[in-house]
């Protein structure tokens, strides 16, 4: 913590909160340091840490593939700093788009009409999870979680489909992984080259008109 302080409290510049470890799992955050503007955050925990950048109302559109990268060479240089080795690594992205009623528009775009006009004709809430294993193209095995769902943005409150994308090492690997810088950027990478593949199979793009 004292390095994330002194070399980037520009940045984590809210109040450190601490918290108690008596009695706590060994990846429930003791620490956590945040940005006024509520941008970063990091929890730490003996056995995980999470850092997070969040894009609010002044934002424009992220960039998934610089914010990855960023985020890769946070996680680096703090196991560097604290001298542990990286047995597990995770990125999760979200993504959302404004629907009316969101609820129906995951349901048509998922579901044969023949369940639009019976079980799902009118779902105010929806949610699709699915799950696959494949090697990254570094060769890693890792879990793909999709998870998409109805919900709702705070301001208005405005109804959404809300994406989650969630590519993770295995956690049964864990004990036999040590992640070096290089490695730590390559899985950030391939990741985000693979959350783009990813939504474009669950959410083709349009075809473009062609000229007459």
């Amino acid at each position: 913590m004292r390095w994330v302080l002194r070399e980037k409290g520009e940045v984590y510049d809210a109040e450190p909160v601490s918290l108690p470890l008596d009695g706590m799992p060994p990846d429930f955050p003791s620490v956590m340091l945040t940005s006024l503007d509520s941008r970063h955050r990091i929890d730490i925990a003996r056995t995980r840490v999470n850092v997070y950048r969040t894009r609010t109302a002044e934002d424009s559109p992220l960039d998934f593939r610089s914010v990855a990268g960023s985020l890769g060479r946070l996680v680096a240089e703090l196991a560097e700093q604290s001298q542990v080795p990286i047995g597990r690594l995770a990125i999760v992205g979200h993504s959302s788009a404004v629907a009316e009623e969101p609820g129906k528009e995951v349901a048509r775009h998922f579901f044969r009409e023949r369940w639009l006009q019976g079980a799902l004709n009118s779902p105010e809430h929806l949610e699709i999870h699915t799950r696959k294993m494949f090697p990254l193209a570094n060769g890693l095995k890792v879990n793909s979680w999709v998870r998409v769902r109805t919900a709702e943005r705070l301001v208005g409150p405005t109804p959404i489909v809300w994406i989650e994308q969630d590519i993770n090492s295995l956690e049964e690997e864990r004990p036999e992984l040590d992640f070096s810088r290089s490695e730590v950027f390559d899985f950030f990478d391939h990741a985000i080259s693979e959350f783009s593949t990813i939504l474009n199979l669950y959410f083709p793009p349009e075809p473009a008109l062609k000229e007459v």
